[in-house]
């Protein structure tokens, strides 16, 4: 049989999986095993996740063309139109650090998700008195709405396996060997803070680059209406979604590192040109930097967080706090626009993704050996009926225990 030190990092059968009840948190000190799902086990998380991101996608979306929009509209400025991404950016400072953060470590993801599909959903239903007077937009609102709360049922239904701090530890741990592995307090995490800090830069970057790429277009080519600079920037986003699959193909063959090195450095390239070509070459260049930027905040997110075993929750915290950099570029960029014009105001965000980048090349020329372990390392496997019989072993010696603690009583 095997030790339960490898017993850790085995997947667990179905059968524990229904017996042990891995849908609940108890305590972040105890461990469930729950990360060491089979790929079957993982299907239906998996996809509820994927619609999760599907909505954040969506919001974000309808953002970046409204943002030109509503100049025209409301007569504002390009740095008053920032206001929406500050709005919007702006929560991600205040969730993950305080009621979101809390809720994962207290309650689980299960419970974080469904916290967030209501506000959601509440945000939502706030068009509702434009449905009243027959706007779309109140209409769409009010569909939405009942889609993200019907959602948050199927969460609380769903089993979703919840891993705790002691879970991520003894993962962590098991790849000591490959990964020159230390528990280390929080504080002594650098890499994570300097992962925060790059995707708070870069977050901020790339928000800039999409919510003023309407305005872009319509300054390197005079005449362009608003309505075909919508257009164009929803073919960047297509070049955005082609990144992101070409990406994952590359991660397959390549060290992930390496990768966000070299898209990294193709962004920082293309920004340049960006601030500098006229006409369609203008328009290629900015789109191909939304084609760069595919992958890059997935990868600043899984390095950043990758060997903090016990932190790893309130390290994932952190990093999602840093997503409040787009409410800080977005209205810099329009202000500056507004005294400079909006071409030369594109070194702004370039500021910003000269910053990110240094972070792959940290990683690259001092993370190199830690996180390629993590790449390489295997995890043992334990036949299921071993990692069955170990959970049996765990219920007799409880239930000896109960008896022993009966009779003396």
């Amino acid at each position: 049989m095997a030790s339960r030190n490898n017993s850790i990092v085995a997947p667990l059968p179905d059968s524990v999986v229904k017996k042990h009840g891995v849908k609940t948190i108890e305590s972040n000190n105890a461990i469930t095993g729950a990360q060491n799902l089979t790929l079957k086990q993982s299907i239906l998380p998996v996809c509820l996740v994927t619609i999760l991101f599907f909505l954040w996608g969506f919001a974000y979306g309808l953002l970046d063309v409204l943002n030109a929009h509503f100049q025209t509209a409301l007569n504002i400025t390009k740095g008053q139109s920032g206001g929406l991404q500050a709005a919007y950016f702006g929560a991600y400072a205040i969730g993950p650090l305080t009621y979101s953060g809390w809720i994962v470590r207290r309650f689980g993801y299960r419970w974080a998700f469904i916290t967030g599909l209501c506000i959601y959903g509440v945000g939502a239903l706030m068009f509702w008195p434009s449905g009243l007077k027959r706007s779309f937009g109140g209409f769409c609102g009010s569909g939405i709405a009942i889609f993200v709360f019907i959602l948050a049922v199927v969460f609380f239904f769903a089993p979703i396996p919840e891993v705790t701090d002691a879970d991520m530890a003894a993962q962590a741990a098991s790849s000591g060997t490959e990964t020159a592995f230390e528990d280390k307090p929080l504080s002594k995490q650098y890499t994570l803070f300097f992962g925060v800090a790059a995707q708070f830069c870069y977050v901020g970057a790339q928000c800039a680059y999409a919510g003023y790429f309407i305005n872009y277009v319509s300054a390197v080519r005079p005449g362009t209406t608003h309505a075909t600079g919508a257009n164009l920037l929803a073919v960047a986003q297509g070049c955005f979604a082609i990144g992101r699959f070409i990406a994952s193909g590359l991660l397959k063959i390549t060290k992930p590192r390496l990768v966000i090195m070299g898209f990294l450095s193709g962004v920082v390239l293309f920004a340049c040109l960006t601030m500098g070509l006229k006409g369609n070459a203008g328009i290629a260049s900015i789109s191909l930097v939304l084609f760069f930027e595919s992958c890059v905040f997935p990868l600043i997110f899984a390095l950043s967080i990758r060997g903090l075993g016990r932190h790893s929750k309130r390290g994932a915290s952190f990093i999602v706090a840093a997503v409040s950099g787009g409410a800080l570029f977005p209205p810099v960029l329009g202000t500056v626009a507004d005294h400079i014009g909006t071409q030369k105001a594109f070194f702004i965000p370039l500021i910003g993704f000269v910053i990110a980048w240094c972070f792959p090349l940290y990683l690259n020329l001092f993370k190199a050996k830690s996180l390629d372990g993590w790449t390489e390392e295997k995890a043992p496997v334990v036949a299921e009926k071993d990692v069955e019989s170990m959970h049996d072993d765990d219920d007799e010696k409880k239930g000896a225990a109960i008896e022993h603690q009966e009779i003396r009583a």
